[in-house]
């Protein structure tokens, strides 16, 4: 079976995220890793489910899960057909750790690529650019941003407020609060709280519709990857940040963040 690859690299990727920066226009670099893979592509096994079940999703049967599945597949289908840029873990980049790459596990059917795209370009970026050091590094991703407004899409802003990362991107920051969500896969400590993404999705739509800078970072799981759908539809430049969100709010929910990876982190607030 032929498999989605990726096409541009880490350098040629900050060129474009810079450019449409400077130049908004609707935008939408989206990533798909394993999480959203599972979910196109009907991965029902019992672990799968049960993961999703601990992101705050609530099903009894696999019949009911597939209702939901369902559900999430199409807000993933859009996103791939919308993307300006598709997000698939490029296995020849540095991402300060290895793994073992299986392409049937990390990328897209071409089948599927092309039923949803047609003949759109495929711009097809490494999935973890947002955790390399030019841009996991919110003091460089700044140097980016050259202080335009943003908002931040996340469940983490308490802590981001907190670690003041508006003073460390260097530019003013807005958030779009969300009451609860989890990095897809992970143990939720709250597991019985409903994952409002799913749940709330038309009051979450209707919140995004407030958003009034032309930039927007967001970190939504998969359960919640529809955000960068609609921000793009609502005329933003969308950029699907994912964990890093996590890694800001000092919340090391990948393992390499506390260690080939822990530029990510802010350990502490600045000095005022």
């Amino acid at each position: 079976m032929e498999y989605l690859e990726n096409n541009i690299n880490k350098q040629d990727t900050i060129k474009i995220i810079s450019e449409v920066i400077r130049n908004p226009r609707p935008f939408l670099l989206c990533r798909f890793g394993d999480g959203e893979k599972w979910i196109m592509c009907e991965e029902l096994l019992p672990h799968r489910v049960s993961a999703m079940g601990r992101c705050g999703l609530h099903f009894q049967t696999v019949e009911e899960y597939k209702i939901i599945n369902d559900s999430l597949k199409g807000d993933l289908f859009n996103c791939l057909e919308s993307a300006d840029i598709i997000g698939i873990l490029d296995p020849t980049a540095d991402n300060g750790f290895q793994m073992k790459y299986n392409k049937e596990v990390w990328s897209l059917p071409m089948g599927l690529v092309r039923r949803l795209r047609g003949n759109k370009e495929n711009i097809v970026c490494d999935h973890l650019i947002f955790r390399s050091k030019e841009l996991g590094n919110p003091y460089n991703l700044g140097l980016l941003l050259e202080g335009i407004p943003i908002n931040i899409v996340t469940s983490n802003a308490p802590k981001l407020k907190q670690h003041q990362i508006g003073t460390i991107l260097g530019c003013p920051v807005t958030y779009t609060e969300l009451e609860y969500t989890n990095a897809f896969g992970n143990v939720s400590s709250k597991p019985h709280q409903k994952n409002e993404l799913y749940y709330k999705k038309e009051e979450v739509i209707e919140r995004l519709g407030n958003i009034k800078e032309k930039v927007v970072l967001f970190g939504t799981s998969a359960i919640g990857k529809y955000v960068g759908h609609i921000l793009k539809s609502k005329g933003k430049v969308a950029l699907d940040v994912g964990s890093i969100l996590d890694a800001w709010a000092g919340n090391p929910s990948r393992t390499w963040y506390g260690s080939t990876q822990s530029y990510c982190l802010i350990k502490k607030p600045p000095i005022k």
